[in-house]
């Protein structure tokens, strides 16, 4: 899925590369043991649909998101906890910071009420 996600985030194929987003963090959170984790594939796609939707992710996905999804997906293959851990809290950080930049250019971005 990570190959593919490459594929399509560097083609700018957005739908494509939702879809194999979607699929690869619900692979991630059904199998990772954790209950929690696994009650939240939908709110998480949710999200990620959300994000596209809402003109909230640019028209190619970021190579370095696009490097930490491949990033765990190779720490998770091989058994290496910590470095998924690390790769998904960067990718996380960085599905933060890009909807904080995107709002902060929307016109009427910082005005309250």
């Amino acid at each position: 899925l990570a190959e593919r996600m490459e594929e399509t985030g560097a083609a700018g194929d957005l739908r494509t590369f939702l879809e194999h987003d979607v699929a690869f963090h619900r692979l991630l959170l059904r199998t990772s043991g954790n209950a929690m984790f696994a009650g939240l594939c939908d709110v998480v796609e949710e999200v990620l649909r959300g994000r596209t939707d809402h003109h909230l992710m640019p028209p190619e996905p970021k190579p370095e998101a696009r490097d930490l999804h491949t990033e765990v997906a190779v720490a998770v293959a091989g058994g290496d906890a910590a470095t998924a851990r690390a790769a998904m809290s960067a990718l996380c950080l960085e599905v933060v910071v890009g909807i904080a930049e995107l709002s902060d250019d929307s016109p009427g971005a910082g005005r309250s009420g």
